[in-house]
Formats: C-alpha cells, sequence, structure tokens
C-alpha cells in the first residue's frame, strides 16, 4: 500500500517515460557530436551535458524490464541491437578509418542487455523462495552461475583463435560493456528501489563517484571540469526525479533506428570532411 502510495504521488510530475527519452536522446546527440568532432572544436560542454545520458537510459531499460509484455521479446530485441553496433562500429573503423583519432566504442545496447539478463535472473531466484519453488531455484541459481562464470573468463575467450574474439563481441560480458560493471549494477539497483526516488538517486550519487575515482591516483581537482567529468552523470538524477511511471508516448523502435543511424552518420561525416 505504501509504495502504491508514493507512485500516485508521483504521477502529478512531469516528466513521461517518452519525456526522460527525448530528453536523453537530445543530450546524447550533443555528446556524439563531441565525440566525433572534439579536434575542431566543439566544445566540452557538449560531452558534460553527455554524462546524463547513460543514467537516463539505464534508468528507462529498468522500467522497461518491469512493464514489458514479454522480457524474452525484449532482451532479444536488446541482443540484436548490440551484435549489431557491435559490427557496425568494428567494420566502419576498418573501411573508414579516422586520421583524426575519433574510436567508435558506443553500444548501450550492450549495458543494457546485460543489465536485463541479470534482473531476469535474479528474479527466476527471488520468485522461487517467494514461492518455495525448488525448479526455479535451481533453474535461477544455475542461469545465475553460467552468466558470472561467462563474465569472469570472457577475457580468456578473447585469446581461443578464430571464434573467440567473435563470441565476446556478440554476447556482451559487464567488464566490456560500455561503463562496465558499475553501470550494470546500477541499472540492477534502479529496478529493484521502484517507488523509492531517494535510493534511485543515492545509487545513481555513488555510481557518479565511483565512475569519477576520486581516490584514484594523481587525481586533480581541476580536471572534474575538464577531463575526469563523468561525476556529471549525477545531474540525470534531476528529470528521473521528475519521471512520473506512465509510458508517454510509444516509440519503441525508434530508439533501436535512432541509436546505431545517427553514431554511423555523424562518424562518416567526421571522417569525409576531414579526410
Amino acid at each position: 500500500m505504501e509504495k502504491s502510495n508514493k507512485l500516485e504521488k508521483y504521477s502529478k510530475l512531469p516528466l513521461s517515460g517518452f519525456s526522460l527519452k527525448i530528453i536523453g536522446i537530445i543530450l546524447m546527440v550533443f555528446d556524439h557530436i563531441h565525440q566525433m568532432f572534439y579536434f575542431a572544436g566543439i566544445p566540452t560542454w557538449f560531452t558534460m551535458l553527455g554524462r546524463l545520458v547513460a543514467p537516463i537510459f539505464i534508468f528507462l531499460s529498468s522500467e522497461g524490464m518491469r512493464y514489458t509484455h514479454s522480457r524474452l521479446k525484449y532482451i532479444r530485441n536488446l541482443a540484436f541491437g548490440s551484435i549489431f553496433m557491435t559490427f557496425m562500429t568494428t567494420i566502419l573503423q576498418r573501411v573508414l578509418p579516422s586520421e583524426e583519432g575519433v574510436m567508435l566504442m558506443n553500444n548501450i545496447f550492450g549495458t543494457m542487455l546485460s543489465i536485463a539478463v541479470c534482473i531476469s535472473v535474479i528474479d527466476i531466484i527471488i520468485s522461487g523462495f517467494k514461492n518455495s519453488n525448488w525448479k526455479n531455484l535451481i533453474v535461477g541459481f544455475l542461469l545465475l552461475a553460467l552468466v558470472l562464470i561467462y563474465n569472469f573468463t570472457s577475457m580468456y575467450l578473447m585469446a581461443v583463435p578464430v571464434v573467440g574474439i567473435y563470441i565476446v563481441l556478440a554476447i556482451p560480458s559487464f567488464f566490456m560493456v560500455e561503463g562496465g560493471p558499475v553501470f550494470v549494477i546500477l541499472g540492477i539497483i534502479l529496478y529493484y528501489c521502484k517507488g523509492n526516488k531517494v535510493l534511485q538517486i543515492t545509487t545513481i550519487a555513488a555510481a557518479s563517484i565511483i565512475s569519477t575515482g576520486f581516490w584514484a591516483s594523481g587525481f586533480e581537482f581541476n580536471s572534474l571540469f575538464s577531463e575526469n567529468i563523468q561525476w556529471m552523470m549525477i545531474f540525470s538524477a534531476i528529470p528521473i526525479a521528475l519521471y512520473n511511471g506512465k509510458e508517454g508516448k510509444k516509440m519503441k523502435k525508434f530508439f533501436y533506428v535512432f541509436y546505431p543511424a545517427h553514431i554511423a552518420v555523424l562518424y562518416i561525416i567526421s571522417v569525409m570532411i576531414f579526410k
């Protein structure tokens, strides 16, 4: 009842899931313009705005896992998106290498896929405990073991001749996805903190600090406003705090198309203009 009251209170807030997606997409374009044209003098604040993007889409992904009609289809779509992004960026860089050193390592689909798989496995285990369902418990723990084994051995798989690198490229691991384990754990916690904005914002703040590495050797305060700007992802807590729990207008396929398309277009323009 308490969680229901919280969600009802949030329903009066101004931002729907659709609004968050639009905000995320606009900021993402700014970030990727800086990524592709930083050498042409694009200001650093473009990529500062981009620090908000990953937490917003990770949050929306956790919401998507809660409300999707078919988790299998949701995970399948993310898997296809992740594989496509990996091979698209690899091929683009081989066919059109950037003389300015622009690197394509963009694949938020891989991060979202890792989060979705982990949530699904954890939910199977939780369901097993709640319902005293031994079958779910056994399946859940076996899947968890497989997930952990794969993720902790993925670096060694890359050394396997011919097929190793392609397996790792096709099946993302926590340690190789965009944002690494920090983003994966962030998505899992955001999912299980549904209805508790204080915990969600605290988690985003913690992820921001960890990603920035305030304790790192050689850390300089001035770098927080020039190079070491990952802490700025904390500002994503503002639009997320204003989320009302409603989906809003549907745009399920748009992001799957726009994300790879705009990266490819910006990269090609970057390479061709400054070739």
